[in-house]
């Protein structure tokens, strides 16, 4: 897993009140600072009809990913984010990426 792509997986909740705005909102403004971080490839975010929201960050290994989740946790944006989230609904990984279909990726541009 040392030199394979990570890919950082949160799945939460908002708290009692928060909107769907507010929170993509938040999120969206963690961009800039995972751009500056080494090692960050790509982000995804996504929200089921259950409220449920998948944070996807993709990352060119682990100890990058290890570096910038210590980092992370100082960054202004990040707060903001946080306080948002329910903190008993929240879940977070580090998944080692062992297959990714590129040409299906490709075919939808």
């Amino acid at each position: 897993m040392k030199n394979s792509i990570v890919v950082e997986l949160a799945l939460g909740k908002v708290k009692p009140g928060v909107n769907r705005e507010d929170y993509l909102q938040a999120a969206v403004a963690i961009e800039e600072d995972l751009r500056r971080m080494p090692g960050f490839i790509s982000r995804r975010i996504l929200v089921g009809e259950d409220g449920m929201w998948v944070d996807l960050i993709y990352w060119n290994n682990l100890e990058v990913f290890l570096r910038a989740a210590e980092e992370f946790q100082n960054i202004a944006s990040a707060q903001t984010l946080f306080g948002l989230l329910d903190p008993g609904a929240n879940r977070m990984y580090h998944l080692e990426l062992v297959y990714e279909d590129i040409l299906a990726e490709t075919s939808r541009a």
